[in-house]
């Protein structure tokens, strides 16, 4: 009998955005959330594939429904950090007796993993690409091009997806991306 589970991914930007910050400010969230990825009519799902193998997590009866990875990026001394790394709900609305004790179960997981790791995680990245297959987020999943991502519309674009080990190079390269954007823009305007 095959597994009715989904798999899950974590969704991962082209590049770090937080559609609240405020320059001024000098910081921003990072969040990535967790997708479900039908494995059962695609059991190897890592390539290019289209958008109709992903999904949400369904709220009714799913614990990765609302779960995302979460870090805070700063730049408010002239140095870009990412801190505050955790796997956490974001953004529930409404949570019943049952949606609770799914919850309850899987942070009680959560934590335990944490506390488990092989090695104290560098950078946000690996603590993605550690923490991840711990508690069952086995896959990266990244839009192939930008009007995908942006469309945020699963069944209407490709989507790249890779084992979750790729997630620390990937989100590296995402905090690389922002320090160059951030040291060019505080090279034209000194005064951000």
């Amino acid at each position: 009998m095959k597994n009715q589970r989904p798999a899950y991914g974590v969704l991962l930007p082209h590049e770090i955005k937080d559609p609240y910050m405020l320059k001024s400010e000098k910081r921003m969230s990072a969040k990535f959330s967790i997708v479900a990825i039908d494995v059962v009519s695609q059991p190897d799902p890592t390539g290019v594939q289209k958008g109709t193998l992903i999904t949400n997590p369904r709220h009714d009866c799913d614990a990765y429904a609302d779960l995302r990875f979460g870090a805070l990026v700063s730049w408010t001394t002239g140095e870009l950090t990412v801190s505050n790394w955790e796997l956490e709900y974001r953004d529930v609305f409404s949570v019943d007796l049952d949606r609770a004790k799914r919850m309850f179960a899987l942070l009680k997981r959560i934590r335990k993993a944490h506390d488990d790791l092989p090695v104290r995680p560098v950078d946000f990245g690996q603590y993605i690409s550690l923490l991840g297959p711990t508690v069952g987020i086995e896959y990266m999943v990244r839009a192939e091009d930008e009007e995908t991502e942006a469309r945020n519309s699963y069944p209407h674009g490709w989507y790249r997806i890779l084992p979750i080990r790729n997630a620390q190079n990937y989100v590296h390269s995402l905090v690389l991306n922002l320090a160059d954007e951030y040291s060019t823009a505080v090279a034209t305007n000194p005064g951000s």
